[in-house]
């Protein structure tokens, strides 16, 4: 399954800001200039596979009213799962999704 989130990204970016400085080349003020950085936090969205196990009944076990488990015996019983549900765990096959 895909999953979308949101990845925080942060920013920054300088520049140059005029300033009154005191004491230039004899004069009481003069202009000048100083760097100043800013950041912000911008979003962006990332996808990430999740997997996840699910579980189905193995022939001859059946399951009621959206239980978690395979607790019915069906007529047939063969212990085997089908070729997509590979691995079958007492009455559960478990398949990787």
């Amino acid at each position: 399954m895909l999953v979308a989130q949101r990845q925080p990204c942060v920013q920054g970016f300088t520049r140059m800001v005029k300033v009154w400085k005191q004491g230039c080349s004899g004069h009481t003020w003069c202009v000048g200039y100083e760097r100043r950085t800013a950041y912000y936090t911008a979003y962006r969205q990332v996808y990430q596979q999740e997997y996840q196990m699910i579980y189905k009944c193995c022939p001859g076990w059946s399951q009621l009213n959206g239980e978690a488990g395979c607790f019915y015996r069906t007529g047939q019983m063969s212990g085997s799962c089908t070729e997509e549900l590979q691995l079958c765990l007492g009455s559960t096959c478990a398949i990787s999704n």
